[in-house]
């Protein structure tokens, strides 16, 4: 009996659950008799997903205010029934490691 190794060889040097979930190996395997004889199989390789990507957070201001960057300008009078800035909030990640919570630190 002879054991081998098998591993994923491709020019991406890790794995990345958000760009590939899945790899499907076929392994042939054959003897050097007078009349070769072989066997295959199938290889399935699920990648687990970690929380390897960052969220990340973009804004607008309100059309109606001035602003500069992240500075926003707003008048006594602006109605405050109107929203002052409108985040999105993204993760690449997948399920419990893509779920995200937005709070104030002030």
């Amino acid at each position: 009996m002879t054991i081998f190794f098998v591993w994923i060889h491709r020019r991406v040097f890790s794995l990345d659950y958000e760009s590939e979930k899945f790899y499907q190996l076929k392994v042939r395997v054959h003897d050097k008799g007078a009349n070769p004889l072989s066997d295959t199989c199938r290889i399935d390789i699920y990648v687990l997903d970690q929380n390897d990507h960052p969220p990340s957070i973009q804004m607008k201001f309100n059309s109606l205010l001035e602003h500069t960057g992240n500075t926003a300008f707003v008048n006594e009078s602006f109605d405050i029934n109107l929203p002052l800035v409108f985040v999105t909030v993204y993760d690449q990640d997948s399920g419990d490691h893509g779920r995200v919570r937005l709070s104030s630190l002030n």
